[in-house]
């Protein structure tokens, strides 16, 4: 509904992530007052965590559903 009924563009959904991305990194630098390269080590990690997290319940909602129906 923010974008109306049409797909966003993949420059601004690039644009919106990358904001987002570097927020955190930001955020995080400020939260944690660390250096560069362990804010960058720590945000990585995070990152890497996440993606992990996500596949992995992601699988598990495919696989429930086709259990389910």
């Amino acid at each position: 509904m923010l974008f109306g009924f049409r797909s966003p563009s993949p420059e601004l959904v690039l644009l919106i992530v990358g904001l987002f991305m570097g927020y955190l990194f930001l955020a995080m630098r400020t939260v944690y007052n660390q250096g560069w390269v362990k804010t960058f080590l720590k945000f990585m990690l995070l990152n890497f965590c996440y993606i992990i997290l996500v596949s992995i319940f992601a699988i598990l909602t495919i696989l429930i559903s086709f259990v389910l129906f």
